[in-house]
């Protein structure tokens, strides 16, 4: 457990030495995921459809602000979503205008969120954003989570929907309507916001309690109640299909959360402290538990030049012969010297 932790402090630091390369890099793959993602699956826009594009936009956008950098791509979206349809591409602006008046309201610093959630929700662990973020942040923030699952299932139902919309280009009510009801008639959507939310507000709740392993049994009961809420809602809305996805993703999100807790948040109850103090009003009595921390060996390897052993075991030899000694003698009264 100690090599785990070890190796914890080495990315920890080495994070930390490099961050203003880091931090960059790590931008520039979420941001060239996000837009491949767009690329391959919704680039209706011809005129745009290059694959140089893209990866020009996430190099942009790995320099800009990861706020900046969501609109940017929102935008970017907005244009391909335009090859189905002025209508299209108008519902997906509106929808995008509502995620950043409530991204400023609520989680203006945590751009991160907008673009992970579509990109979480496309490879299917989805199910771990709500949950790290109930751990990392309040109840609020998990609005970035819910925008961004919300724009997921819109381009979702109109990728289901294109040849419909392609073949029905003079029905500008038809498309109109098809894009709206991609929003409002999602049932399962809903479903989804609506346990994603209770389970932000649940893992909130219980990392903040004072007990031991607060954070893993917030985890385990985020998982949980995620999957049975997501489960059960599923069952009534007569839709059972993704069932065994739904129980991968969780188990996967699982790990991806006790992962996030081993970098983020990590304590050693068994070093648990009971302090006691006052000032001039009130007793104080505080319980600090220390976090996990192992430092880091620093082996030196101690190297010898053996080209200068063996010359002085010459001059030993030379000596010895000189005055008649044996040389076992020199090499013990130079060990005992030593």
């Amino acid at each position: 457990m100690d090599n785990l932790f070890e190796i914890k402090t080495r990315i920890v630091t080495f994070v930390e030495k490099y961050e203003t390369y880091v931090k960059p890099a790590s931008r520039f793959v979420l941001m060239l995921t996000a837009y491949l993602m767009v690329y391959f699956n919704i680039s209706y826009y011809s005129k745009i459809n290059v694959i140089f594009i893209p990866i020009i936009l996430s190099v942009a956008c790995a320099l800009l602000p990861l706020s900046l950098g969501s609109v940017v791509l929102g935008l970017y979206t907005a244009a391909n979503l335009y090859g189905l349809g002025i209508e299209i591409a108008g519902v997906f602006l509106a929808l995008l205008i509502l995620t950043y008046l409530l991204y400023f309201r609520f989680t203006r610093d945590k751009g991160m969120l907008l673009v992970l959630s579509p990109v979480a929700n496309f490879i299917g662990v989805p199910y771990a954003l709500p949950v790290i973020t109930g751990l990392q942040y309040q109840p609020a923030s998990s609005v970035g989570v819910l925008m961004g699952t919300v724009i997921f299932g819109f381009l979702k139902g109109i990728k289901a929907n294109a040849d419909l919309l392609l073949a029905s280009e003079d029905l500008k009510t038809t498309k109109l309507h098809i894009a709206v009801e991609q929003i409002i008639a999602n049932k399962e959507m809903w479903l989804i916001l609506g346990a994603f939310f209770f389970t932000s507000v649940i893992v909130y709740f219980i990392r903040r309690l004072a007990i031991k392993n607060s954070w893993r049994i917030a985890i385990v009961s985020g998982i949980v109640v995620q999957l049975l809420i997501i489960l059960i809602g599923k069952l009534l809305l007569g839709n059972p299909y993704g069932i065994v996805g739904l129980m991968i993703g969780s188990i996967v999100s699982g790990l991806i959360c006790l992962i996030f807790r081993f970098f983020a948040f990590d304590l050693d109850y068994q070093r648990i402290e009971h302090v006691q103090f006052e000032d001039e009003n009130y007793y104080y009595y505080v319980k600090a538990v220390p976090k996990v921390l192992i430092p880091v060996k620093d082996v030196k390897v101690k190297t010898f030049n053996e080209t200068k052993v063996k010359r002085e075991e010459g001059i030993e030899e030379e000596i010895a012969k000189e005055f008649d000694i044996d040389p076992k003698h020199l090499k013990n009264n130079k060990d005992i010297n030593e």
